[in-house]
């Protein structure tokens, strides 16, 4: 699946998620994990270049991970 396609399908599997960590995001509310997360993510293989919104994004649920990690949302990968 192309990462446009993954992109669009983890906005669609996740919309609840993903407007919840924007507005975290947006509003300066970090999620008391999302640091953590993050770091979990840095090291992980299914992290990628975001190529429409910029930033970073998981190749395995398609989700921006500055979002999904300011979320409740877990990962797919069950890494946190």
């Amino acid at each position: 699946m192309s990462r446009v396609k993954k992109i669009i399908k983890g906005l669609a599997d996740n919309p609840m998620d993903i407007a919840e960590g924007f507005i975290r995001v947006a509003t300066g509310n970090e999620h008391p994990c999302a640091s953590d997360r993050m770091a979990i993510c840095d090291d992980c293989e299914k992290k990628e270049d975001d190529p429409i919104f910029g930033g970073f994004m998981c190749s395995e649920c398609g989700c921006h991970l500055k979002e999904k990690v300011n979320s409740d949302a877990k990962c797919p990968l069950g890494k946190w």
